[in-house]
């Protein structure tokens, strides 16, 4: 027979026979059997046998996503509190009733119970216990022996388990970000500027500051001026840990810098910088300096009117850039001298209550119904004539549009200074109102979800990578009132990767996903708003050539690693080929994939007698060895030996058909599935030689199995020859019982046996 393909078509028409084997083998599969009744009774079980937990609390009122893996902090009061159970049967069973008694354990010491004795629970984990396994169980009251557990979990004070940052301990700020102020923030004596929080949001007293060290590892006995540190400090019960901790340079252009207006004025430079505040701090003395001010006066700043100072570093290399801040002289405070109230719509603010708004029943935040009005209500301040500055809870100042988001805010109103003929300068800064801007209140455990592919995800549901942004597999979801809420208008979420935001989660690892209400809030404040998607990485334990004629097994596993084929013998050198690593599907099945070639390199290859080879030129077996290299970055991990074994041998179906040539693997596989079988007579195939009508029928007939069909399923004819259909077809060619095999007019019942012609398929 002559070549199968032309060479430009080789891959795309051995794609598509494949595919056609694919389908007709798929034709062969068995239906799945109807599951027989068996009609066999089942005893009821009681509810807590085999029971498990399906639904639990961390103590607190949050959800605990997977009770079977829970990890709390030491300190933080949290331990599993389940809440639901279901036996053996799927019966579910409500236990957070007076029905039940939660009995908690650390080995065999029962340390707590639900009744108080010994101690309260709650008490117990937050004050006394420690890190390590705890288990709880849960008991009937009525009837002890009906007892189910234990279940198990633990407390952790470790940072491999638990990440630990400080925080702003003064204005009870979350923010881990400092500004260089000039002062020490932390010193080996504690100043009491900074706390201790968790990953989990919780919050812990520091014991003491044992140490503090820069990069390089030089200990000091402060963190003050800008830099990374490393700090070693002592926490109530849960030990001595290490954190990390920066300090940031000041830079006067970004930071915010305030000052009160006032009716005495600033004498000189020196009292005007030490009323600043850069960020909410006073700066230490001598780190910036007034470089210039625009206002009225000559000299000092006592003069009546409006004053811009810029500032700038006092030559301390840990402060750049430059500011501005304003301030006025006044004659007249309108807040201090004349009783000025702050009002919003007709009605002034209490300074102890403030403002709260309900997002719930459409009450929004409406800075231009913000006044200031004098005691009769004759003079009244607003718009452009207010200057409103706003703040969250960490002190950072934002816009009125922030307001339409749930949370603590506050508010500073300050009357810009104007001058009159009457009274002079008149201007002021009010006290600071709080404002209150309250959600909708929802239940983390009833109202938000975490879902991977469209299912409940717990933290232990992880992902392998693959190569592609796997975040699109996780979704959160809020429903409140029949309503699901939306991301962006209700909700923001935020992915972290090692501390820093990620938009996508593609390479191996932990990813935080930190979800953050606007529009309403969790009344289970200290919830777990938090879910760690983690993406492991693939795991090559064992390595094959990828090379043709691998034999594979029915549940897809190779077979011994063995090929039929391997490379061709060129007698030159052979270049190695791709190694590919076995998957697991489960349920018995395997496939394989290959592994890139930028995550490893070859550092070994030997010859079947064992001998390092440097390349391969000669026939025969070959082991290669590879290692991972830098560019598997950690989202490959080689667990076996790093081997793989091919053949390199020389084909001899057809003698005109050279091994080198680049079809001399098809060919040959070809020729041993019985698919192709030469020029009849002879050993030679025609590889050059254009396919025709009557050699594709060929192959098809052979692929289909058509040496093994009865002869009397053909219609033959001792002088016509086979019956094609077709009337310019000779039924004696040798390419006749191929075509006869499809011809609509065919299996009638034989009645001579076929002749042998010379032919070619």
């Amino acid at each position: 027979m002559t070549a199968c393909v032309n060479r430009k078509h080789t891959k795309k028409v051995a794609a598509v026979v494949t595919a056609s084997l694919v389908g007709a083998l798929s034709l062969g599969v068995a239906p799945v059997a109807a599951v027989a009744d068996t009609g066999i009774e089942t005893l009821a079980a009681e509810w807590f046998t085999g029971a498990t937990v399906t639904k639990a609390t961390d103590g607190k009122g949050a959800a605990v996503s997977n009770p079977e893996a829970a990890v709390f902090t030491v300190g933080s009061g949290k331990y599993l509190k389940p809440i639901e159970l279901v036996n053996t049967m799927g019966d579910v069973t409500p236990v957070d009733t007076d029905e039940y008694v939660y009995e908690y354990y650390k080995g065999s010491t029962k340390v707590a119970d639900s009744t108080g004795n010994p101690t309260t629970v709650s008490n117990y984990f937050k004050n006394t216990a420690t890190a390590g396994t705890y288990s709880v169980k849960i008991v009937k009251k009525t009837d002890s022996t009906e007892a189910a557990g234990n279940f198990y979990f633990k407390l952790a004070n470790k940072a491999s388990e638990v990440t630990y940052s400080f925080f702003d301990a003064i204005n009870g700020s979350s923010d881990t970000t400092f500004t260089y102020t000039g002062g020490a923030w932390i010193t080996t004596s504690y100043t009491g500027n900074v706390g201790v929080v968790d990953s989990n949001g919780d919050t812990h007293a520091i014991t003491s500051i044992d140490d503090i060290r820069t990069p390089d590892g030089t200990s000091v006995s402060e963190a003050k001026n800008a830099g990374n540190y490393v700090v070693t400090v002592t926490v109530a019960r849960i030990g001595q840990i290490n954190i990390d901790f920066t300090i940031e340079k000041l830079d006067l252009s970004k930071a915010v810098i305030t000052i009160d207006d006032t009716t005495a004025g600033y004498a000189n430079g020196a009292a005007l910088i030490s009323a600043i505040k850069v960020e909410g701090r006073t700066p230490a003395a001598g780190i910036i300096k007034v470089s210039s001010v625009d206002g009225p006066g000559s000299y000092g700043f006592t003069s009546k009117g409006v004053y811009t100072a810029t500032l700038a570093s006092n030559g301390d290399s840990n402060v750049t850039g430059t500011g501005t801040v304003s301030f006025a002289v006044l004659d007249k405070d309108v807040f201090s001298d004349w009783s000025y109230t702050v009002n919003y719509g007709r009605n002034p603010i209490n300074p102890t209550d403030g403002l709260t708004f309900w997002l719930e029943d459409g009450e929004s935040f409406d800075i231009s119904k913000v006044s200031v009005a004098s005691p009769d209500k004759k003079t009244v301040y607003s718009g452009d004539q207010l200057e409103i500055i706003l703040s969250d809870d960490k002190g950072e100042k934002v816009d009125a549009s922030a307001l339409a988001s749930a949370g603590d805010y506050t508010m500073t109103v300050r009357v810009k200074a104007t001058e009159s003929f009457k009274d002079g300068w008149i201007g002021g800064t009010s006290v600071a109102y709080g404002i209150d801007v309250t959600g909708t209140e929802l239940s983390t455990a009833e109202n938000l979800g975490f879902y991977i592919d469209g299912k409940v995800a717990s933290e232990s549901d992880h992902l392998t990578y693959d190569g592609t942004d796997q975040l699109g597999r996780l979704t959160v979801k809020v429903v409140a009132g029949g309503k699901t809420l939306v991301e962006g208008t209700d909700y923001t979420v935020e992915v972290k990767k090692d501390k820093k935001v990620v938009e996508e989660a593609a390479d191996a690892g932990t990813y935080t996903v930190t979800f953050k209400p606007l529009t309403f809030e969790f009344t289970d404040t200290s919830a777990d708003m938090d879910f760690d998607l983690t993406i492991d990485p693939v795991t090559v334990q064992y390595l094959y050539p990828n090379v043709d004629g691998l034999v594979y097994n029915d549940n897809g596993s190779v077979n011994d690693g063995d090929s039929d084929f391997g490379v061709a013998y060129t007698g030159s050198a052979i270049e190695i080929p791709g190694a590919l690593y076995e998957i697991n599907h489960g349920n018995g099945k395997y496939g394989y994939a290959e592994l890139p070639s930028d995550v490893y390199n070859v550092v070994s290859i030997k010859d079947e007698s064992g001998k390092l080879v440097r390349e391969i030129t000669d026939k025969g077996e070959y082991t290669v060895k590879v290692a991972l290299s830098d560019g598997a970055k950690g989202n490959y991990s080689l667990t076996g030996t790093g081997e793989f074994t091919f053949e390199v041998r020389e084909f001899g179906y057809f003698t005109n058909v050279d091994s080198s040539a680049w079809y001399a693997v098809p060919v040959e596989k070809a020729a041993d599935l019985g698919y192709v079988h030469g020029i009849s007579g002879t050993n030679l195939f025609a590889p050059e030689a254009d396919i025709t009508r009557a050699d594709a029928v060929c192959i098809l007939f052979n692929m289909a199995g058509g040496e093994s069909m009865p002869e009397e399923d053909f219609s033959f004819d001792v002088n016509t020859g086979y019956n094609t259909d077709f009337s310019d077809v000779d039924g004696h060619a040798y390419f006749a019982k191929a075509l006869a095999w499809p011809a609509p007019s065919a299996y009638p019942t034989a009645t001579a046996t076929a002749p042998s012609p010379r032919s070619r398929r």
